[in-house]
């Protein structure tokens, strides 16, 4: 069986999927007679689903269309990690929110369900880890249950953290915490023999325990709750584990420290230091007290919790950003109580117009001192414009205490971002060990409002970005910017990684490929069956440089060609012959783009190149044709058109002004800087043709071959000023200057005129026209 939301395509697209962490398994005796076997599985869209492991529950299974599961709690914050399961105390799960806290969820075998039961005082910012316990069996108060905390996408002053499994009044209480400097991504702590470890991004691995090797002895201080405004004074002491001086001590608001320093100490000797909190807002305050010595630095995390009688909010107001009208977004705001005593819920006012609270706590509700309740709130905008239109509302909830606030405001636009990754794939090629290659690709908003980057996964090892491309970055229609990556290989074997990003467009993640030390000239004469499979046959030539920083491979039966900017492609035949004529990758043509394709008329065989094309026929032979004249003929029709296959290469005019092909309809397209590409065929071109082409009076064409608004007949205008206008009764005749100004005048060829039957002629006396 298998499980699938039923909401699944809409949060695939707004990179909310299930399963950014995997299922848990809830251990045997936690089931019910209805389900003995249970999972616990998060998503991004912070909902918590409990599943029978023996009826998982498909897709939009239920009878109303929605998921046939055990249960379903939240929405919380998303969740980019796996849950932990503390079996004692009745059974407890834990999970760490996005920019949210870390929430217990108590199991309850009526239903069964799992219910929100506390949280801690903080949020742990993206990127932070997932939860592990540590217990003696099911022993009550052995259990501790240990989470890598980061600030934010940068993993700085991350701390591993201890908390005690069991909320008390709401509230998660910490036991232990200890700076690790910067954290890994989602990280989660290892354990094993009295003993915790956690990996760090620059490289390294902590291992806590006892003993220590530190040189002092520390623990963390929590200086428990303090009104704001007031000031808690404290010592922190520690011991020297050797001899040693202290040089200085830091630490930074709303914590502070003092000591005189240099305080030489023996091993053993402990030291005393004061130390004060003085919170200035509510909330949750976390700081490093660091000690510098002779024989190396240490530090030790302090705690503090700031309380003032009422209620707040985390984060203080909701801003939904940019969303599309017909779309929805759901973010979650945490009602706390942050003061010291139980307050009870007396009113609550839901926002409204395009916004709306889908759970609000009930009149009565009481929440603990530090405690909090989740209330979720969705922004679906009906009618917006191109450029935004902005709303807001609010939230207020009332408590018997005081009251909290919360502004909500969203942008409703009516068009589409739309994001664009260019190239899909970097291609390093072999760079030496020790050595170090950059290149970049482009991250475009081609839509028609702005774009925001809503996720970025940077890669990282012997791929990685010095400037990461950063999530809530705003692209503008139209524009873009360039994200590099650089590639420093550690041994001389193939590498290869993604770089992901998400928009806020509806579409699934995009990535960019990063290969590096492979051979993609190589790896593509592989794909396309090697020495014995491909229409290549054996190479005949190593690898050699080409123009741009770009590869080439020649074998019996053609050449590939490489760059980093278009892979790898094939060449052959007279396509190939023709194209390393004009030069190879160092002609205007550039790199071949496609490889040798036959045409749909089943006729023709081709290659397009970064500027431009290659066409071949047994009866016309392999001709290039680019830039305006290609997108012309590409207009009426490339070969299946009335201009048929080229039969030269674009070539200039014998005045030096213009360029041109020639093709097999019969016909030609002419350019020039000032009349742009047209296309001219059949008996309109034999005129244009024997009355010396552009040289002629009539000059270049500024018109493709048209028909007459009557039905009848043809025409090309050119430059001359003067046309040549052809019908089935008259032939084509070429018609300028003044003569064609009164033709003109009278109606064109719908006037008493009609069409003319000569072209312009000199009068037998010599003196008219």
């Amino acid at each position: 069986s298998f499980f699938s939301p039923h909401d699944n395509t809409k949060l695939n697209q707004d990179d909310a999927d299930l399963g950014s962490g995997g299922p848990m398994a809830l251990p045997s005796g936690f089931g019910t007679s209805s389900h003995p076997r249970l999972l616990v599985e998060v998503g991004k869209d912070g909902r918590i689903y409990l599943l029978d492991a023996d009826h998982l529950g498909g897709a939009g299974q239920a009878a109303d269309g929605g998921d046939d599961v055990v249960g379903v709690t939240g929405p919380f914050q998303g969740v980019w990690g796996r849950p932990g399961f503390w079996g004692g105390d009745g059974g407890y799960v834990y999970v760490v929110g996005n920019n949210g806290p870390l929430r217990a969820l108590k199991y309850s075998a009526q239903g069964p369900s799992l219910t929100s039961v506390g949280t801690t005082s903080d949020n742990f910012g993206y990127t932070s880890g997932s939860p592990v316990i540590t217990s003696s069996g099911t022993t009550s108060g052995s259990a501790l249950v240990w989470v890598v905390y980061s600030t934010g996408p940068s993993g700085a002053n991350a701390q591993l953290r201890a908390y005690d499994p069991v909320p008390v009044n709401g509230v998660m209480q910490l036991r232990y915490s200890a700076p690790i400097g910067t954290a890994v991504k989602f990280s989660v702590p290892g354990t094993d023999g009295g003993r915790v470890y956690v990996g760090t991004r620059d490289g390294k691995v902590y291992g806590f325990g006892r003993p220590t090797t530190a040189v002092l002895a520390t623990k963390p201080y929590d200086f428990g709750s303090t009104a704001v405004g007031g000031t808690e004074n404290a010592t922190v002491t520690v011991t020297a584990n050797r001899d040693l001086t202290v040089t200085g001590v830091s630490t930074a608001s709303p914590f502070a420290a003092s000591l005189s320093t240099p305080v030489t100490l023996t091993k053993g000797q402990t030291l005393d230091v004061p130390v004060s909190f003085t919170p200035a807002t509510w909330g949750a305050a976390t700081g490093t007290l660091t000690f510098a010595t002779d024989a190396g630095s240490t530090a030790l995390d302090l705690h503090g919790l700031g309380t003032q009688s009422g209620l707040g909010a985390t984060p203080a107001s909701l801003d939904f950003g940019q969303v599309r009208t017909g779309a929805a977004k759901e973010l979650g705001v945490n009602i706390l109580n942050t003061g010291t005593t139980a307050e009870t819920i007396t009113g609550v006012t839901a926002p409204t117009g395009s916004f709306a609270a889908t759970t609000l706590p009930a009149v009565g509700t009481v929440i603990d001192a530090g405690a909090s309740v989740t209330v979720p709130i969705s922004y679906t905008p009906t009618s917006g414009t191109d450029t935004g239109v902005g709303e807001s509302s609010q939230l207020v909830v009332t408590s018997d205490q005081g009251s909290v606030t919360v502004p909500v405001s969203g942008v409703a636009l009516s068009g589409k971002p739309e994001l664009t990754l260019d190239p899909t794939v970097l291609d390093f090629h072999t760079v030496p060990v020790g050595q170090s290659v950059t290149l970049k690709f482009t991250v475009a908003n081609t839509g028609t409002v702005p774009l925001t980057i809503t996720k970025a996964k940077a890669p990282a090892g012997v791929f990685h970005s010095e400037n990461q491309l950063a999530e809530g970055q705003v692209i503008p229609p139209g524009d873009s910017l360039d994200q590099t990556v650089t590639f420093t290989p550690t041994d001389a074997y193939p590498a290869t990684a993604a770089y992901q990003i998400t928009g806020d467009d509806g579409q699934a993640a995009k990535t960019v490929t990063l290969n590096g030390n492979t051979d993609p000239i190589t790896d593509y004469y592989n794909q396309l069956g090697g020495a014995r499979g491909s229409y290549l046959s054996d190479p005949v030539s190593p690898e050699y440089d080409t123009a741009g920083g770009g590869k080439a491979q020649d074998f019996r039966g053609g050449s590939i060609y490489w760059s980093a900017a278009t892979g790898a492609h094939a060449v052959t035949g007279a396509i190939l012959v023709r194209y390393k004529a004009l030069g190879g990758p160092g002609s205007s043509l550039g790199y071949p783009i496609t490889d040798e394709t036959g045409t749909p008329d089943g006729v023709g065989r081709y290659n397009h190149f970064q500027i431009g094309s290659i066409y071949w026929t047994a009866n016309t032979d392999a001709w290039a044709i680019q830039g305006a004249i290609r997108d012309a003929w590409a207009a009426s029709g490339w070969e299946a058109g009335p201009l048929g296959y080229p039969t030269t290469n674009e070539t200039t005019t014998p005045d030096g002004v213009g360029r041109f092909n020639h093709f097999s309809g019969p016909g030609s397209v002419y350019w020039s800087p000032n009349t742009g590409a047209h296309a001219i065929y059949g008996a309109i071109r034999d005129r244009w043709a024997a009355l010396g082409w552009e040289a002629g009076p009539l000059g270049y064409p500024t018109t493709d071959e048209l028909g007459t608004p009557d039905g009848v007949g043809r025409y090309n205008h050119f430059s001359g000023p003067g046309s040549v206008y052809w019908s089935p009764n008259t032939g084509a005749h070429a018609i300028y200057g003044a003569i064609r100004d009164r033709w003109a005048a009278l109606g064109w060829e719908a006037g008493p005129l009609g069409y003319p039957t000569t072209d312009e002629l000199a009068t037998p006396d010599g003196v008219g026209r």
